[in-house]
């Protein structure tokens, strides 16, 4: 078997049939009470003589019941191991092998081992948390499992629950761990993950969005429809209607009602921990600078050159973005991300009629630099299109 950290062995991989660029291990807890093998794999059997070196199995636990295919009952013959499984998925688990002890509800075993019912990939997924006194190990069997290093949540069509998994990883989110050790990994590539608190926060966060998205998705798109709507609104009302009033009060005021119609929602799900010194630091930097100071400036930009030139720099925030990632925080994006960025440039360009800076295009022009030579010729912009007023047609031409 193969060291992963000091007391905690894995077993040879092996090829997950039905999903074959994964693959699977079975796990070793050396204990002084007892050893503990964590999930089920073919290899187990084959690793018999490392493992009695090592001081044999006493208990097996399965994540979920899908591992009672893997040799879960072979290995109750060779060790004489009892296995154990939650109680949810003890009648399928017993289809295949003898289940010696159910549980159900979160337990421990001494002072080291927890049980942690997470139901969703299947009704009775377990995770377990092991102190090995270095480090604490949690084994999330499918519930997160590593494709490609990412931590992936592994929802099943018409099978799995996709409320109880949501509120699984929300758990996950909380446990203290710092090693995730999932049955199944991409071959090839690391089977295990080193993490700390806030990579914990990050990633779960991820999964259980993206286990969420498919539920959501009518409101999401929804919501993302509401919010163009108010960026291609909110402009044209202050242009028209408060463009006169200091930016400074009328971004404060809707800063306000939006704080006042958030509240409602933080009172329903508030943050699980105090948030750290960095973090609140980085929210007052995000609602002083980025937000309170962007907007009022944006309220000016509105009233100095309207309301379609103004909304231009809603477009390149991505650009600014991506260009402080790379140079920052050393990011690297893909060929998907700079054709996205040369789109947006391409498309503020065209929103603003497509034209160069009046001082370049006269520079570029060699017609018009002859023109702006000739002594007493005055240079007259032509609307680009006449747009209808009260008579019929814009009698005077517009300037952008």
């Amino acid at each position: 078997m193969e060291s992963v950290i000091p007391g905690l062995h894995a077993s040879a991989p092996e090829v997950l049939p039905f999903a074959t660029s994964l693959q699977i291990r079975a796990f070793l807890l050396q204990r002084e009470r007892g050893n503990l093998l964590i999930y089920a794999a073919p290899a187990v059997e084959a690793d018999a003589e490392a493992i009695e070196a090592l001081g044999g199995i006493s208990r097996q636990y399965l994540n979920h019941w899908h591992e009672a295919s893997f040799g879960c009952e072979r290995t109750a013959k060779t060790f004489g191991a009892a296995l154990l499984c939650n109680e949810k998925d003890a009648p399928l688990v017993g289809a295949k092998c003898k289940v010696d002890q159910a549980f159900s509800e979160r337990a421990s075993l001494d002072d080291d081992f927890e049980l942690v019912p997470i139901p969703g990939h299947t009704e009775g997924a377990t995770a377990y948390l092991w102190d090995s006194g270095e480090h604490r190990c949690l084994f999330t069997g499918d519930t997160i499992y590593l494709n490609d290093g990412e931590w992936i949540a592994a929802m099943l069509e018409g099978s799995s629950d996709r409320d109880d998994y949501v509120k699984s990883l929300e758990l996950i989110r909380a446990l203290d761990f710092d090693v995730l050790v999932p049955w199944a990994a991409t071959g090839g590539r690391p089977y295990h993950a080193f993490t700390d608190r806030a990579d914990v926060r990050l990633r779960s966060t991820r999964s259980s969005s993206a286990c969420g998205a498919a539920k959501t998705t009518e409101f999401g798109a929804g919501a993302i429809l509401l919010a163009a709507l108010g960026y291609a609104v909110g402009p044209m009302l202050l242009k028209r209607r408060l463009a006169e009033l200091d930016p400074r009060p009328l971004m404060a005021g809707a800063l306000a009602v939006a704080a006042l119609a958030l509240t409602p929602a933080t009172l329903i799900a508030p943050p699980a921990e105090t948030p750290s010194l960095e973090a609140i630091a980085s929210l007052v930097v995000l609602g002083v600078f980025c937000t309170a100071a962007a907007l009022v400036l944006f309220g000016a930009l509105i009233a100095e050159v309207g309301p379609s030139r103004a909304s231009v720099i809603t477009y390149v925030a991505p650009v600014v973005a991506v260009t402080l990632g790379v140079a920052v925080l050393g990011e690297r994006p893909g060929a998907g991300a700079i054709a996205g960025l040369l789109l947006i440039i391409a498309g503020s360009w065209l929103s603003t009629d497509g034209r160069m800076p009046p001082g370049a295009a006269a520079e570029g022009s060699p017609a018009r630099s002859r023109h702006a030579r000739r002594p007493g010729l005055t240079m007259c912009p032509w609307p680009s299109r006449q747009a209808p007023t009260s008579s019929g047609l814009e009698t005077t031409p517009r300037f952008r």
